[in-house]
Protein backbone atom coordinates (compact mmCIF):
# COMPACT_ATOMS: atom_id res chain seq x y z
CA UNK A 1 0.00 0.00 0.00
CA UNK A 2 3.01 2.29 0.42
CA UNK A 3 3.48 2.15 -3.35
CA UNK A 4 0.25 4.13 -3.93
CA UNK A 5 1.08 7.83 -4.10
CA UNK A 6 -2.49 8.72 -3.14
CA UNK A 7 -2.38 6.45 -0.09
CA UNK A 8 -0.52 8.85 2.13
CA UNK A 9 -0.92 10.40 5.56
CA UNK A 10 -1.85 14.12 5.57
CA UNK A 11 1.51 14.93 7.17
CA UNK A 12 3.15 14.02 3.87
CA UNK A 13 0.92 16.20 1.70
CA UNK A 14 3.09 18.58 -0.29
CA UNK A 15 6.06 16.21 -0.20
CA UNK A 16 7.73 15.18 -3.49
CA UNK A 17 5.92 12.62 -5.66
CA UNK A 18 9.09 11.26 -7.19
CA UNK A 19 9.87 7.56 -7.22
CA UNK A 20 13.07 8.21 -5.28
CA UNK A 21 11.22 9.93 -2.46
CA UNK A 22 8.55 7.21 -2.41
CA UNK A 23 11.21 4.51 -2.04
CA UNK A 24 12.95 6.45 0.74
CA UNK A 25 9.70 6.97 2.64
CA UNK A 26 8.81 3.30 2.25
CA UNK A 27 12.22 2.22 3.53
CA UNK A 28 12.04 4.46 6.61
CA UNK A 29 8.52 3.27 7.43
CA UNK A 30 9.67 -0.36 7.15
CA UNK A 31 12.75 0.31 9.30
CA UNK A 32 10.61 1.85 12.03
CA UNK A 33 8.08 -1.00 11.92
CA UNK A 34 10.94 -3.46 12.21
CA UNK A 35 12.38 -1.71 15.29
CA UNK A 36 8.99 -1.30 16.99
CA UNK A 37 8.23 -5.01 16.53
CA UNK A 38 11.71 -6.30 17.33
CA UNK A 39 12.04 -4.42 20.62
CA UNK A 40 8.43 -4.84 21.74
CA UNK A 41 7.62 -1.15 21.98
CA UNK A 42 3.87 -1.45 21.44
CA UNK A 43 1.50 -1.79 24.36
CA UNK A 44 -2.08 -1.40 23.08
CA UNK A 45 -3.74 1.67 24.58
CA UNK A 46 -0.44 3.24 25.63
CA UNK A 47 0.25 6.96 25.26
CA UNK A 48 3.54 8.16 23.81
CA UNK A 49 5.23 11.52 24.31
CA UNK A 50 6.99 12.11 20.97
CA UNK A 51 9.74 14.65 21.53
CA UNK A 52 10.43 17.28 18.86
CA UNK A 53 13.59 19.37 18.84
CA UNK A 54 12.97 21.15 15.53
CA UNK A 55 15.65 19.15 13.71
CA UNK A 56 15.38 16.65 10.88
CA UNK A 57 15.48 13.52 13.04
CA UNK A 58 12.51 14.33 15.25
CA UNK A 59 10.54 15.61 12.24
CA UNK A 60 11.17 12.27 10.54
CA UNK A 61 9.93 10.53 13.68
CA UNK A 62 6.80 12.70 13.73
CA UNK A 63 6.13 11.93 10.08
CA UNK A 64 6.43 8.16 10.46
CA UNK A 65 4.66 7.38 13.74
CA UNK A 66 1.31 9.01 12.85
CA UNK A 67 1.42 7.20 9.51
CA UNK A 68 1.84 3.84 11.24
CA UNK A 69 -1.00 4.73 13.60
CA UNK A 70 -3.13 5.87 10.64
CA UNK A 71 -2.58 2.49 8.99
CA UNK A 72 -3.61 0.62 12.13
CA UNK A 73 -0.07 -0.63 12.80
CA UNK A 74 0.62 1.39 15.95
CA UNK A 75 -2.26 1.18 18.47
CA UNK A 76 -1.06 3.98 20.75
CA UNK A 77 -2.00 7.60 21.39
CA UNK A 78 0.61 10.12 20.26
CA UNK A 79 1.30 13.47 21.88
CA UNK A 80 3.99 15.61 20.24
CA UNK A 81 6.04 17.74 22.61
CA UNK A 82 8.59 20.50 22.11
CA UNK A 83 10.65 21.79 25.01
CA UNK A 84 11.77 25.35 24.32
CA UNK A 85 14.91 25.67 26.44
CA UNK A 86 15.37 29.38 25.87
CA UNK A 87 18.24 29.07 23.39
CA UNK A 88 18.95 32.31 21.52
CA UNK A 89 17.59 32.34 17.97
CA UNK A 90 15.17 29.45 18.42
CA UNK A 91 12.14 30.11 16.15
CA UNK A 92 9.52 29.55 18.84
CA UNK A 93 6.47 29.98 16.60
CA UNK A 94 7.36 27.52 13.82
CA UNK A 95 6.60 24.24 15.57
CA UNK A 96 3.33 25.33 17.25
CA UNK A 97 2.03 26.74 13.96
CA UNK A 98 2.95 23.60 12.06
CA UNK A 99 1.41 21.27 14.65
CA UNK A 100 -1.77 23.33 14.75
CA UNK A 101 -1.99 23.35 10.97
CA UNK A 102 -1.54 19.57 10.79
CA UNK A 103 -3.91 19.01 13.72
CA UNK A 104 -1.32 17.01 15.64
CA UNK A 105 -2.05 16.79 19.39
CA UNK A 106 0.84 18.55 21.09
CA UNK A 107 2.23 20.37 24.08
CA UNK A 108 4.72 23.21 23.91
CA UNK A 109 6.68 23.72 27.12
CA UNK A 110 8.99 26.64 27.91
CA UNK A 111 11.74 26.12 30.47
CA UNK A 112 14.78 28.40 30.42
CA UNK A 113 17.39 25.73 31.02
CA UNK A 114 19.82 27.58 28.73
CA UNK A 115 20.45 30.27 31.37
CA UNK A 116 21.10 27.58 33.98
CA UNK A 117 23.61 25.83 31.74
CA UNK A 118 25.43 29.07 30.87
CA UNK A 119 25.65 29.90 34.59
CA UNK A 120 26.84 26.48 35.76
CA UNK A 121 29.20 25.33 33.00
CA UNK A 122 32.70 26.90 33.03
CA UNK A 123 33.63 28.98 30.01
CA UNK A 124 35.13 26.92 27.23
CA UNK A 125 33.44 23.68 28.30
CA UNK A 126 30.64 22.02 26.33
CA UNK A 127 27.05 22.56 27.42
CA UNK A 128 25.79 19.22 26.10
CA UNK A 129 25.89 17.02 29.22
CA UNK A 130 24.08 19.38 31.60
CA UNK A 131 21.68 20.59 28.90
CA UNK A 132 20.74 17.00 28.10
CA UNK A 133 20.13 16.13 31.75
CA UNK A 134 17.90 19.15 32.31
CA UNK A 135 16.00 18.45 29.10
CA UNK A 136 15.46 14.78 29.95
CA UNK A 137 14.23 15.64 33.46
CA UNK A 138 11.66 18.05 32.06
CA UNK A 139 10.50 15.54 29.44
CA UNK A 140 9.98 12.89 32.11
CA UNK A 141 7.95 15.37 34.16
CA UNK A 142 5.80 16.30 31.15
CA UNK A 143 5.25 12.63 30.30
CA UNK A 144 3.97 11.97 33.83
CA UNK A 145 1.74 15.03 33.78
CA UNK A 146 0.22 13.94 30.46
CA UNK A 147 -0.31 10.33 31.51
CA UNK A 148 2.21 8.97 29.01
CA UNK A 149 3.89 5.61 29.48
CA UNK A 150 6.84 6.29 27.17
CA UNK A 151 9.13 9.11 26.06
CA UNK A 152 9.92 8.64 22.36
CA UNK A 153 13.15 10.11 20.98
CA UNK A 154 14.53 10.63 17.47
CA UNK A 155 17.96 8.99 17.84
CA UNK A 156 18.77 6.95 14.75
CA UNK A 157 21.15 4.12 13.86
CA UNK A 158 24.17 6.39 13.41
CA UNK A 159 23.61 8.01 16.83
CA UNK A 160 23.58 4.58 18.46
CA UNK A 161 26.74 3.47 16.66
CA UNK A 162 28.56 6.73 17.38
CA UNK A 163 27.68 6.51 21.07
CA UNK A 164 29.11 2.99 21.12
CA UNK A 165 32.44 4.16 19.66
CA UNK A 166 32.59 7.23 21.91
CA UNK A 167 32.14 5.01 24.96
CA UNK A 168 34.70 2.56 23.61
CA UNK A 169 37.41 5.11 22.70
CA UNK A 170 36.86 7.68 25.45
CA UNK A 171 35.42 5.62 28.30
CA UNK A 172 36.79 2.12 27.75
CA UNK A 173 33.31 0.57 27.92
CA UNK A 174 31.11 -1.38 25.57
CA UNK A 175 27.87 0.57 25.87
CA UNK A 176 25.46 2.61 23.78
CA UNK A 177 21.91 3.96 23.71
CA UNK A 178 19.44 1.04 23.65
CA UNK A 179 16.36 1.26 21.42
CA UNK A 180 14.23 0.52 24.49
CA UNK A 181 14.92 1.12 28.18
CA UNK A 182 13.19 1.84 31.48
CA UNK A 183 14.10 5.05 33.32
CA UNK A 184 15.78 4.95 36.72
CA UNK A 185 12.49 5.51 38.54
CA UNK A 186 10.96 2.55 36.70
CA UNK A 187 7.77 4.34 35.68
CA UNK A 188 8.55 5.34 32.07
CA UNK A 189 9.89 3.65 28.97
CA UNK A 190 12.29 5.43 26.62
CA UNK A 191 11.89 4.35 22.98
CA UNK A 192 14.02 5.06 19.92
CA UNK A 193 11.95 3.85 16.93
CA UNK A 194 14.50 5.18 14.42
CA UNK A 195 17.10 2.72 15.71
CA UNK A 196 17.27 0.93 12.34
CA UNK A 197 17.13 4.11 10.23
CA UNK A 198 20.41 5.33 8.72
CA UNK A 199 21.08 9.06 8.99
CA UNK A 200 22.19 9.14 5.36
CA UNK A 201 18.60 8.45 4.33
CA UNK A 202 17.41 11.49 6.27
CA UNK A 203 20.10 13.70 4.75
CA UNK A 204 18.96 12.40 1.37
CA UNK A 205 15.36 13.26 2.30
CA UNK A 206 16.42 16.87 2.86
CA UNK A 207 18.51 16.80 -0.32
CA UNK A 208 15.64 15.52 -2.46
CA UNK A 209 13.37 18.35 -1.39
CA UNK A 210 15.90 21.19 -1.42
CA UNK A 211 16.77 21.28 -5.11
CA UNK A 212 20.47 21.03 -4.31
CA UNK A 213 22.52 18.33 -6.05
CA UNK A 214 24.51 17.38 -2.97
CA UNK A 215 24.28 19.16 0.38
CA UNK A 216 22.16 21.80 2.14
CA UNK A 217 23.73 25.18 2.73
CA UNK A 218 22.66 28.08 4.97
CA UNK A 219 20.19 30.27 3.10
CA UNK A 220 18.35 27.47 1.31
CA UNK A 221 14.65 27.01 1.79
CA UNK A 222 14.37 23.79 3.76
CA UNK A 223 11.80 21.03 3.48
CA UNK A 224 11.78 18.96 6.63
CA UNK A 225 11.02 15.28 6.92
CA UNK A 226 7.29 15.80 7.33
CA UNK A 227 7.09 17.70 4.03
CA UNK A 228 6.67 21.16 5.55
CA UNK A 229 8.59 23.91 3.78
CA UNK A 230 10.18 26.83 5.62
CA UNK A 231 11.99 29.91 4.39
CA UNK A 232 15.63 30.48 5.45
CA UNK A 233 14.78 33.33 7.83
CA UNK A 234 12.57 31.00 9.88
CA UNK A 235 15.59 28.87 10.80
CA UNK A 236 18.38 31.23 11.78
CA UNK A 237 20.43 28.39 13.26
CA UNK A 238 20.61 26.05 10.29
CA UNK A 239 24.07 24.57 10.00
CA UNK A 240 25.66 23.23 6.85
CA UNK A 241 25.68 19.53 6.09
CA UNK A 242 29.27 19.18 4.98
CA UNK A 243 30.99 16.43 3.02
CA UNK A 244 31.96 14.66 6.25
CA UNK A 245 28.33 14.24 7.28
CA UNK A 246 28.19 16.84 10.05
CA UNK A 247 24.76 17.02 11.60
CA UNK A 248 22.02 19.47 10.62
CA UNK A 249 20.36 21.07 13.61
CA UNK A 250 17.58 23.60 13.11
CA UNK A 251 16.39 26.34 15.44
CA UNK A 252 19.57 27.79 16.93
CA UNK A 253 21.48 24.52 16.84
CA UNK A 254 25.15 24.10 16.07
CA UNK A 255 27.45 21.40 14.78
CA UNK A 256 28.22 19.24 17.77
CA UNK A 257 30.82 16.93 16.25
CA UNK A 258 32.18 15.57 13.02
CA UNK A 259 30.86 12.16 12.04
CA UNK A 260 33.38 11.38 9.33
CA UNK A 261 35.54 8.86 11.24
CA UNK A 262 32.57 6.68 12.19
CA UNK A 263 31.00 6.86 8.72
CA UNK A 264 34.26 5.72 7.12
CA UNK A 265 34.59 2.75 9.47
CA UNK A 266 31.06 1.40 9.54
CA UNK A 267 29.04 -0.62 7.11
CA UNK A 268 25.23 -0.63 7.28
CA UNK A 269 23.93 -3.28 9.64
CA UNK A 270 20.51 -4.81 10.07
Amino acid sequence: MLDDLDDIHPLFHGAPKSTEFKKLRKRIVQNVREAVDQYGMVEPGARWLVCLSGGKDSYTLLAILPELKWRGLLPVDILACNLDQGQPGFPATVLPEFLEKMQVPHRIEYQDTYSIVVDKVPQGRTYCALCSRLRRGNLYRIAREEGCSAVVLGHHRDDILETFFMNLFHGGRLATMPPKLVNEEGDLFVYRPLAHVAELGQHKRVQLTSGRPSFIYPGDAVVLACGARYAPDQFEGIAEIDANGADLLAGGGCMAKSRSCVKQLLKPWR
